[in-house]
């Protein structure tokens, strides 16, 4: 009986010693001593520094209180760390979200983070982000305070929008009145002494749609750098007078050389109606309609015919004169009409 209880117990240890040297995993970390609190007085709105780190010997996973603004320091390694403060807030070096975050929550019954006016004199963020860059970068990078990437890898064959960032400035049951009121505010500031060169760019909005070859898209489908769209509702009362435009340029400072500046383009503008117009020569805009119609004075020192036949005219009454094209022997000549 003793011999096959000493066998079933050798047995066992082997089974347990084979186990042990199979484990992939070190775990002599275990048998460290335990995490430690500290509480000493580092001054106020100050951190463990890397000399406390080194004389003191703390390490990965112990607590620093610091008694002079009782802020708490969960050490990760030398000088990183989760800072909570005194009123809760809480300051991350680094940190991974596998899944999501969400800062309040959707709804009209208090679920929303407050956002309250304060002495701050800059943007009062309900998440800040402040990122600098104090070195020169390398050709070819691109930096970017905020990233934000939507990657879909399976085909969708519903009505759905997929939107890489979507920010919305809601208006619910109040009144707006002076101040900028805007769903998205993008906003490149100079200040100091700075010199633009190279053919740089300094825009408030860079806006790129890039693909591949291999990208294929029907008649019916829409591609575009920008889509403008009004979903006021039309029962909306908007007085006729109102600044009520998909696009307003103004300036608060320096006016503007251009309104507009196109390139690139097959047709500078086409409109709904199928018309365009486009410079199709440095020296020459073309208008492609049936028919024109000019409400005004319409002043031009060159036409040219589909006869190739050219002539300076001035068209001083549009009015007097619809419908109607003068000609002198057949051919448009200096002419002015003014009337019938």
């Amino acid at each position: 009986m003793m011999n096959g209880i000493v066998k079933k117990i050798s047995l066992l240890g082997i089974a347990l010693i084979t186990a042990w040297s199979c484990q992939a995993v070190d775990y002599n970390q275990h048998f460290g001593r335990p995490a430690r609190a500290y509480r000493v007085g580092l001054g106020s709105g100050e951190a463990p520094s890397s000399a406390d780190m080194k004389g003191v010997g703390v390490r990965p996973g112990d607590i620093v209180i610091n008694t002079d603004d009782d802020a708490l320091f969960i050490m990760s390694t030398t000088n990183v760390y989760t800072k909570i403060e005194a009123d809760g807030t809480v300051t991350i070096v680094s940190m991974d979200i596998s899944d999501r975050m969400d800062i309040g929550g959707w709804g009209y019954a208090g679920e929303h983070a407050p956002l309250a006016d304060t002495d701050e004199t800059h943007t009062m963020a309900g998440f800040g982000q402040f990122n600098e860059v104090s070195t020169v970068v390398s050709a070819g990078k691109v930096m970017a305070a905020k990233y934000s990437r939507l990657l879909i890898s399976e085909s969708q064959t519903n009505s759905s929008t997929f939107i890489g960032t979507e920010s919305q400035l809601r208006l619910r049951g109040a009144n707006i009145g002076e101040g900028v009121h805007a769903g998205l505010w993008a906003y490149a500031e100079q200040s100091g002494v700075s010199t633009q060169s190279d053919a740089g760019t300094f825009d408030a909005i860079t806006a790129t749609v890039e693909s591949e070859a291999t990208y294929v898209v029907g008649a019916t489908e829409q591609i575009s750098g920008i889509t403008l769209d009004s979903s006021i509702n039309a029962g909306a009362t908007i007085d006729g007078s109102a600044n009520f435009s998909a696009v307003y340029i103004k300036s608060n400072g320096k006016d503007w050389f251009n309104g507009i500046y196109i390139t690139g383009c097959d047709n500078d503008i086409l409109l709904d109606g199928g018309a365009t117009i486009d410079q199709s020569a440095a020296d020459t805009l073309t208008f492609t309609e049936d028919k024109v119609d000019v409400v005004g004075d319409f002043t031009a020192s060159t036409i040219k015919a589909d006869n190739g036949i050219t002539s300076n005219f001035t068209f001083l009454s549009a009015t007097a004169t619809t419908g109607k094209m003068w000609f002198s022997g057949g051919v448009l000549t200096n002419v002015t009409l003014s009337g019938e």
